[in-house]
């Protein structure tokens, strides 16, 4: 395993040539899709996901854990760098930011979530990767 704070697919990649496991860090979190490439390109996964899809399945985890307790904060501020580097992605961070918390905020996120284009909903490409220094 190695922690070198790799932020991008052929990098983390070759270290996997010397090591059996890569740390990508914050690029995971800034990146997500990056995340979906390694899993195809390391695992055979079949595609990356629909972000339409993640989202649906993050807002019935978000559904649980409010049932339980949790600050939707908590929880939506893991959504934050989905849209990275695509049309509508300062206005997503925006409103995720601006969200309330309980069930109003959970409407309001089914609404964002609702309201993405459909080009980026159906056809979410792996974003490019970018080296933060």
């Amino acid at each position: 395993m190695i922690n070198g704070g790799f932020v991008d697919r052929a990098t983390a990649l070759a270290q996997l040539e010397h090591v059996d496991g890569v740390m990508l860090g914050r690029a995971a979190y800034q990146q997500p899709w990056l995340v979906a490439e390694l899993d195809r390109e390391v695992h055979g996964a079949s595609a990356i996901p629909v972000l339409a899809h993640v989202l649906e399945r993050y807002i019935a985890y978000i559904e649980r854990e409010l049932a339980a307790g949790t600050p939707l904060k908590s929880m939506t501020r893991h959504l934050l760098g989905l849209r990275n580097g695509v049309p509508g992605g300062r206005r997503w961070r925006r409103e995720l930011s601006e969200l309330g918390d309980g069930q109003p905020g959970l409407a309001r996120l089914r609404e964002i979530a609702a309201d993405i284009d459909d080009a980026s909903a159906h056809t979410v490409a792996p974003q490019p990767i970018y080296a933060f220094g």
